[in-house]
């Protein structure tokens, strides 16, 4: 490596030699790669996909003549430690790139998002996560070990191409690499310019994902609602039973009440093909064709059902910060039900054993962790925890219980006794994240499976409720039956869940029989979750005394306007994006400062769509007429500037 001359940009150009090679074979891999996930988006015309790839080409150009000419800089300042830094950053953000793909094709999260997670994510949880992605943890280490192996090997070759490239160099002065930066940042405006005259408003928004620097160079139009005041605290971690009057813990009758929390399941797909028995009980019984899920994770879907909250004040109940549990848990304890947990799902995701019973478990009478010590198949955690709640029921004389059942076979990769029960063919036998992030040929072996998962577990519902009416007590039973969440299958573009705000990833269906009044249920109003422990505990006091409590409502209490909201993974942080839907329209928002949204004022307008998932043109007025209730429910005040 040398210089040709003294530096000096007044009168003459200086030059350093730039490993070609190796910069060379960087740009070629990083090219192909960001090329490729463009031309797999198919929502735009040829000549806007071709723009697309031109732009990525042009970012990734940029990208590697800073990175060569700071590197050749280094090196002949002599600066060898900083040379060796600066080649390991460049082979780190080359895997990062690689990471991006797939986390961006599954997941709509960029490697950047994933990073703060992981870096905010407690180790518990974090291991939670990847147990809950069913990838082996003998695969995790595998990979660990390929990204070691990656290193080593991208440093050898740097070493080597190094030595190549010493006799026969090539030098680019600074001048003539600022130039080219100039005209490549020229050629991509001229490019962005042409794209905005050609492109649907929808399509920058899926393409700038694609993109190596997640954005083009020029600013994209956003509306930012300004809102009055932030979300209101009133109900962050307090003890609420001191607020009921006494007289509510006092029960003429207590049935029997069954609630059925289901991993992933997504209303569409129970068909009288798929799910016979579930699908007479939705027709015998109360259904919500309106019922949308509080969120498209897990944890967050548990805390708002068991606590009847908006998913924000997630972070305000974890342990540390409250160790009482479930209100609505505590209050049927008071009111003198017994509870008992049978769960084939893991309960320490998320720390949700604490959240959701309390510390040592106080708010419950008994909990079945099936998966706590062996990890045995879902599908046979589910039969486990079935067939213990029918022996529950037969040891013991009926009412004042409530039995929470969670299972866990419809969870990716979607579990049933494959010997025995492969009711719809063909399957995937084995289901690959990386084959999912660049083909999605074959969608129906995967739904295959899916579908077989939610037979198995509408035989073990029917196993309960034979049983039940066969034991007596079906008369008065309360039952309701739920998901977590949904999942999707590239309808939305994405797979599974956690992944967007979409409703494949938030149609989940919702069942209800309560004892002889179910006719009485409002069946058409918007619904999610949160209104399942309004909606017990009106039918238990015969009246909805207990409402300033929750931000849930009864479905025995008609609505002159109803709208759902949900919202989107964020890790263990309270969730900053958030879905409003009112039956007509959705409006995507998000708080501008997503680390601490309860003192934030600014929301951002993601996207404003009809039923069919189309984008409207709207306006503050328009936002404000037909969310006005919805905001005014999460804010005390709000406008817009």
């Amino acid at each position: 490596m040398h210089r040709k001359d003294d530096f000096d940009w007044g009168e003459k150009d200086v030059s350093y030699a730039v490993n070609y090679i190796y910069y060379g074979l960087y740009f070629l891999v990083l090219s192909w790669l960001q090329v490729f996930h463009v031309l797999l988006i198919d929502k735009a015309t040829a000549l806007v996909q071709g723009g697309y790839a031109l732009y990525a080409v042009g970012e990734t150009f940029v990208e590697t003549v800073i990175l060569a000419l700071t590197a050749g800089w280094l090196l002949h300042k002599k600066k060898t430690k900083w040379y060796i830094c600066w080649t390991l950053l460049s082979l780190v953000l080359l895997l990062l790139h690689g990471i991006d793909f797939p986390l961006e094709r599954l997941m709509d999260l960029s490697v950047w998002f994933g990073l703060s997670f992981a870096i905010r994510e407690a180790l518990t949880s974090f291991v939670e996560v990847l147990r809950a992605s069913t990838i082996p943890l003998s695969h995790w280490l595998l990979a660990a070990g390929g990204a070691l192996l990656f290193f080593f090997i991208g440093f050898l070759l740097v070493r080597l191409s190094e030595k190549i490239c010493q006799k026969k160099p090539w030098s680019w002065s600074l001048k003539k690499a600022f130039g080219y930066c100039v005209m490549g940042g020229v050629l991509l405006v001229s490019c962005e310019v042409l794209l905005f005259f050609t492109a649907d408003t929808n399509i920058p928004r899926l393409y700038n994902k694609a993109m190596p620097w997640k954005r083009t160079l020029l600013p994209t139009e956003e509306f930012i609602w300004t809102v009055g005041s932030c979300l209101k605290k009133e109900f962050g971690a307090h003890d609420c039973l001191q607020d009921v009057d006494s007289n509510s813990f006092s029960l003429e009758r207590k049935p029997d009440i069954f609630l059925f929390i289901t991993e992933s399941l997504r209303k569409d797909y129970l068909t009288e093909e798929v799910a016979p028995h579930l699908h007479t009980f939705a027709k015998s019984y109360a259904s919500f064709p309106r019922m949308l899920s509080v969120a498209n994770a897990t944890h967050i879907s548990w805390f708002s059902t068991f606590y009847s909250l908006f998913p924000f004040y997630w972070t305000d109940y974890q342990p540390g910060k409250w160790t009482s549990g479930s209100h609505a848990l505590g209050w049927l304890k008071k009111m003198g039900y017994s509870t008992h947990v049978y769960s084939a799902t893991r309960l320490g995701f998320y720390s949700m054993r604490e959240v959701l019973f309390g510390e040592g478990d106080h708010v419950v009478d008994e909990v079945l962790d099936v998966q706590a010590k062996d990890q045995i198949p879902p599908h046979q955690a589910d039969t486990i925890v079935i067939q213990t709640l029918c022996d529950k029921l037969q040891t013991e004389k009926k009412g004042g219980r409530l039995f929470i059942l969670f299972l866990d076979s419809t969870h990716f990769d979607y579990s049933w006794p494959q010997q025995e029960a492969t009711v719809f063919t063909p399957i995937e036998e084995e289901v690959s994240y990386i084959k999912l992030s660049y083909s999605r040929k074959d969608m129906h072996k995967i739904t295959n499976r899916y579908k077989n998962a939610i037979h198995h577990v509408d035989a073990l519902f029917h196993k309960f409720t034979t049983f039940l009416q066969r034991q007596g007590g079906w008369e008065d039973a309360v039952i309701v039956l739920t998901g977590d969440h949904a999942e999707s299958f590239n309808e939305d573009g994405h797979m599974f869940h956690a992944s967007a705000l979409s409703l494949p990833q938030l149609s989940v269906p919702m069942y209800m029989k309560l004892g002889t009044q179910t006719a009485l249920l409002e069946t058409t109003q918007a619904t999610s979750q949160m209104d399942i422990f309004p909606t017990l505990f009106h039918h238990l006091l015969g009246e909805d005394s207990l409402q300033g409590h929750f931000q849930g409502k009864s479905l025995l209490v008609p609505r002159e306007h109803s709208y759902t909201l949900s919202a989107r993974y964020n890790a263990g942080e309270a969730p900053f994006q958030f879905c409003l839907h009112n039956g007509q329209y959705r409006a995507v928002l998000e708080f501008c400062n997503p680390l601490d949204i309860f003192h934030c004022h600014h929301l951002k307008v993601c996207a404003m769509e009809d039923l069919e998932g189309r984008e409207v043109p709207f306006s503050l007025s328009f936002v404000q007429k037909q969310f006005q209730q919805a905001l005014e429910t999460l804010f005390t005040s709000y406008e817009s500037h």
